[in-house]
Parts: C-alpha cells; structure tokens; sequence
C-alpha cells in the first residue's frame, strides 16, 4: 500500500467511524476495472469510483464517505458505531456473495429492550475480545428480543463464530437461551428480514443454505426450540 493510500484509509476511517473494508479496497488498493469488479462484486457503483480515483484524493475520499455511510443503513442493522461507538477491529474480507448461514443462539444475554438488548451485544463483545481473546466480536449479526438487528463483523469480514465455516458463512446469534422456549416472534422476523435483505443487496446467494450451528459443531446452540423452528425455513438444509 503506497503512502497516499494509507493516508486516505486511516484518515477515513478517523472521521467516520466506519472501516467499510470493501469500498476502501476498490478505492485505494485496486486500481484497474478488472480488480474494482472482483472486489465490489455485484455492485453499481465501479463507474462512479473508477470517475473518482481520476480526481484528487479529497474526491475519493468524499465518495468512499457516501458509500459506506450508506451501508450502515442496509437492512435496519444498528450499526457498531453506534451501539459500541467504534467500527470493527476486524480486517479479513469475506467474499459475497455468502452461501452459507448459520443460526446460533447465545445463551446468556436475553432481552427485549433497547437499553438491555446494547448492554447484552457489548457484554458478548468484551467476553469475546477479553476471554476468547478475539481481534472484536465473532459473529456476524445479533438478534435481540425487542426485534432489533445488531451488527458484528457483518457482511464483509470474516467472524469467529463457527470453526472451519467462519470464511464461508455468515453467523446469526439469537441473544438468549433458546433450548426450551423460541425468540420473540420480532426476533424471529427480523432475522428473516435480514436474510432476504442480504439476498437482495448480494450480500447472500440466491440459492444460500441455511443450518443451525449444531449440525456442524459440537454444541447445544442454536437450542432446541429454535433449531426445531428454522428447520422450517425454506433454505435450511439437513446436511453441509
């Protein structure tokens, strides 16, 4: 990475908060039509960033701002910058479209409030970075019982949350223990919600599959109950 690049990676993500890995990718480590298609993947935007990169890197860096501002938005996902003030300290990029979900329950951390539902994501967060001695937070999403979609390594990086699937999958973590009883029925649409969302944007694959997180790991997760309520769900799959 030459010196204006990494000036205009650090400085962007230093005013916006966002990390946005992708769009920084195509703007300032790639510089050929070829490279911004296999970065962006199905994206409209090539043209508008291939325009940009002709221009000074004030330009970019005011094009780069508008995409990934832009994404916070995509699918109702509280982004981390709000719920914890600060983008993902993750870097690896997961390749979309994704095929594979994966539909884990946490245990701890049940809530149906605004307040308690952000106090549970940051308490997985701090357990993940400070007892796991994870680089952030594992998963890719969380789903809290007041129907809200929190953000973790989201659509673009790659998680910890499911051993030799995190680069190939996306993980959906229900806050609460769900081995006797289901999610409230807004947790249960809003994870739907997001996975057609995915589906639309490109961030999913048409024809994606859909697991619980027991079927290939040993545990208990996503819990009984609600392993038994996705194997109703039109993609998932008995077998990987």
């Amino acid at each position: 990475m030459n010196r204006t690049c990494t000036t205009v990676t650090l400085f962007f993500k230093y005013i916006t908060g966002h990390h946005c890995p992708h769009i920084l990718q195509i703007g300032c480590l790639k510089m050929n039509t070829s490279s911004y298609t296999q970065a962006i993947g199905s994206y409209s935007i090539v043209p508008v960033i291939k325009e940009a990169l002709k221009m000074r890197v004030t330009a970019v860096l005011l094009v780069l701002i508008k995409l990934c501002v832009a994404q916070d938005d995509e699918c109702g996902v509280v982004p981390m910058t709000q719920w914890v003030g600060q983008a993902s300290l993750r870097t690896d990029l997961l390749h979309n479209p994704v095929d594979l979900v994966i539909i884990q329950h946490s245990v701890y951390g049940a809530c149906t409030t605004d307040e308690d539902c952000e106090k549970a994501v940051r308490g997985t967060r701090e357990y993940h970075i400070t007892k796991k001695g994870f680089t952030d937070i594992g998963t890719s999403f969380l789903v809290g019982g007041n129907g809200k979609v929190y953000e973790g390594a989201g659509w673009s990086l790659i998680g910890a949350h499911t051993r030799h699937y995190n680069n190939l999958s996306i993980g959906i973590s229900f806050l609460g223990d769900f081995r006797k009883t289901l999610p409230t029925s807004e947790a249960l649409q809003a994870t739907k919600d997001l996975i057609s969302c995915g589906v639309s944007h490109n961030f999913l694959a048409q024809t994606y599959r859909l697991i619980g997180h027991k079927q290939v790991v040993q545990t208990e997760s996503p819990g009984t109950e609600l392993q038994r309520e996705i194997e109703t769900w039109s993609h998932w799959v008995d077998n990987v």
